[in-house]
């Protein structure tokens, strides 16, 4: 005889209990248990027993079916579980698969109209203690945190979540906040940029179903090196999330966005053009996003960036980084030529400053018009302590100013 265990995890990588299991051991003959907590059971069978079928059946998921070779001595069935580079007699398979169903694919108008917090909210977790939350730091959490970070975001009624693909150095390798490198250290889902882990695209179809909407931003936030990584990274990520486990193109779910405020200024023009391009001869109809630093609308040359066959007109939504409590030009004119008609100008912009800004987004791209989001406005101050008061006193400011959609 000999022991077979499988273990049975789902597409988020947590243990699926209560499942039945069984192995075919003969004519209209099996063996079956059920997994406990840890989605674990045990099944003896004659040592003979080799070409056989394996199957898995329980409430919200997929019916699980594979033929299998258990060959000779006791092993596991790992479904939807790592290899253990100790057990390389063990079968690996992949995951069960929630039958959940996916939300109705977002018309243009929901995808862009972003409703999220990017600063100002708090999260706490198991791992790390109770966090002013800083969304890229997802894929850092483990399964149970991140459905806290859910159970937020849906009590602030945000449609949208951020999703960091993390492509090998720390979350944010800086001093004297949460998310230092010591906690949240290195981590690849690329694989050396060469193909896309399953886990991230299980992961971007978590936040799918839980019913959010995906601003994923890849790895490119490294000025002109930035570029390069982004271009490698695009299409792999688009081809995962085309073809993959759930057979749903989640492209249909996700703004993709090069990098952070470190694109614009950091690429130059010509690469923000050549990346729209790739982008565009990939994924005709998706959705694509950019984000400038402080005081730098991308391109540089006014409205004619954003004409029906500029430079920007890849582009979908512009989303802006301001500097916290800094009212000036950064701000007022940004946002006179971001917002057009919306502006509306706050008492301390001087009279003869900038009365007549150009509106850059006036012109519609192919696919519809642009949207303008007020992205990270706050974050470097909220991570390192700044006080609720004081974050709501300056988003208030923003949106004073015209702000539509302010994160």
């Amino acid at each position: 005889m000999k022991l077979i265990v499988p273990i049975i995890y789902n597409q988020i990588n947590r243990p699926v209990p209560r499942a039945t299991v069984r192995l075919n051991i003969g004519p209209n003959s099996w063996i079956t248990d059920m997994t406990d907590e840890d989605g674990t059971c045990n099944l003896t069978v004659d040592e003979s027993l080799d070409d056989t079928q394996f199957e898995v059946y329980t409430c919200d998921y997929i019916p699980y079916g594979i033929h299998i070779n258990l060959g000779t001595g006791n092993k596991q069935i790992r479904v939807g579980l790592a290899a253990d580079p100790n057990r390389p007699q063990d079968i690996i398979l992949p995951s069960l698969i929630s039958n959940n169903t996916f939300p109705n694919i977002p018309t243009r108008d929901e995808m862009l109209s972003i409703n999220m917090a990017f600063q100002g909210t708090y999260v706490n977790t198991s791992q790390y203690g109770f966090l002013p939350w800083f969304e890229p730091a997802l894929a850092w959490l483990n399964a149970d945190d991140r459905q806290n970070v859910y159970i937020e975001k849906k009590l602030n009624n945000e449609t949208h979540c951020a999703v960091l693909l993390p492509s090998g150095p720390p979350l944010y390798d800086e001093p004297n906040q949460p998310y230092s490198a010591d906690r949240f250290g290195p981590l690849d889902y690329t694989n050396g940029n060469t193909s896309i882990d399953n886990v991230f695209v299980d992961l971007i179809t978590e936040v799918i179903l839980e019913g959010f909407k995906v601003l994923l931003f890849l790895g490119g936030d490294d000025g002109q090196k930035g570029y390069e990584i982004a271009a490698k990274q695009l299409p792999l990520v688009i081809e995962a999330l085309k073809h993959n486990n759930y057979e749903t193109d989640l492209n249909a779910y996700c703004i993709i966005i090069p990098g952070f405020d470190g694109v614009f200024y950091g690429y130059t023009p010509e690469q923000i053009e050549a990346f729209g391009l790739q982008f565009r001869s990939l994924n005709a109809n998706g959705y694509l996003g950019i984000e400038h630093s402080t005081g730098h609308i991308p391109t540089g040359n006014g409205p004619s960036d954003y004409n029906i066959t500029g430079p920007m007109s890849t582009y979908d939504v512009i989303l802006g980084e301001f500097n916290t409590e800094q009212k000036d030009d950064t701000v007022w004119q940004v946002l006179g030529r971001m917002l057009g008609p919306l502006y509306k100008r706050p008492s301390d912009q001087p009279t003869n400053d900038d009365p007549n800004p150009p509106f850059y987004l006036a012109q519609q791209t192919l696919r519809g018009k642009y949207y303008y989001i007020v992205f990270e406005y706050d974050t470097y101050h909220w991570v390192r302590g700044m006080s609720t008061e004081r974050h709501m006193k300056w988003k208030n400011y923003l949106i004073s100013c015209g702000a539509e959609f302010i994160c």
